[in-house]
């Protein structure tokens, strides 16, 4: 799968105000490896800034997770 298209699966996966909280949490570990994978292609400020924002992403799945 390119990352073209991983963000594409992440851009429809967004959940919704229905969703579980587990759906949230999945949805929040897809976007953290995507923009794990957007860092790979970056060097410097921008790669360090996307793997922060991913750290964030997976941070917060992992908190909903623990409210499961």
């Amino acid at each position: 799968m390119t990352v073209l298209e991983e963000m594409g699966n992440v851009m429809r996966a967004v959940p919704s105000p229905r969703s579980s909280v587990r759906e949230i949490a999945d949805w929040y570990h897809a976007k953290a490896q995507l923009l794990e994978h957007l860092a790979g292609d970056l060097v410097g400020e921008e790669a360090d800034t996307m793997l922060d924002n991913a750290r964030t992403a997976a941070r917060h799945a992992d908190e909903l997770l623990s409210l499961v």
